[in-house]
Formats: C-alpha cells, sequence, structure tokens
C-alpha cells in the first residue's frame, strides 16, 4: 500500500469514528466494504474490526432495551421509561467512548483490540 493511499485510509477510518457515534449503520456498511483492501496493513485492519464489533454492539443492546424497555414501560409506567433514558445515555456515553479511543490509537497509528470492553 503506498503511503498516499495509507493517507487516504486513515482519514476514512477517522470520519468511520465520527459516523460510529452518529449513524452506526453507515459505519457498518463502510467498514465491511473496505475491510478487504487492508490486508497487509494491521493498523487498519484492528481498527476497522473494532468499528465492526462496536456496530454490532449497538445493534444488539438496542434491540435488548427495546424489548425491556417496552417491558419495564409496561410494569412500571414513568418509572420505567425514566430507567430505560438511563440505560440509552450509558450506551451513548460508551459509544462516544470507544469512538474517542480507537480515533486517538488510530492518530497515534497503533492497533486496537477489537474487544467489546
Amino acid at each position: 500500500m503506498t503511503p498516499g493511499l495509507r493517507a487516504k485510509y486513515i482519514t476514512y477510518m477517522k470520519i468511520f469514528y465520527l459516523l460510529l457515534v452518529l449513524f452506526p449503520i453507515a459505519t457498518i456498511i463502510c467498514d465491511y466494504m473496505l475491510r478487504k483492501e487492508f490486508n497487509e496493513d494491521s493498523v487498519l485492519k484492528s481498527h476497522c474490526a473494532y468499528q465492526i464489533n462496536t456496530c454490532w454492539a449497538i445493534f444488539a443492546v438496542w434491540i435488548i432495551f427495546m424489548f425491556c424497555g417496552g417491558i419495564l414501560a409496561f410494569m412500571l409506567g414513568a418509572l420505567g421509561s425514566g430507567l430505560l433514558s438511563l440505560l440509552y445515555l450509558a450506551m451513548g456515553a460508551w459509544v462516544i467512548y470507544r469512538a474517542v479511543k480507537g480515533y486517538l490509537a488510530l492518530d497515534k497509528n497503533l492497533t486496537i483490540k477489537p474487544q467489546l470492553l
């Protein structure tokens, strides 16, 4: 991979971290499309896997929250809705943490482990 092409991909990955917070579905589509081009670059490949894992975790947690939130709101009324709001805020903070952590590691040209925590 040429240095110019690598710099272009690093810029793309930084943009994907911003999209991860705002539009996770766009991030996962772009990562799956570019993933095969990163075979020889372990830094970009690790960040791609990190973003993909984060997106799938967002979708899984969102589905669980929707299911549990419906039950909580039905059983506890306003209290259940309030608890669900707190859970969504915690999930949002986790997503922002993951995006910032990945962005800073990419800025330092470090690989990142694609674990969920």
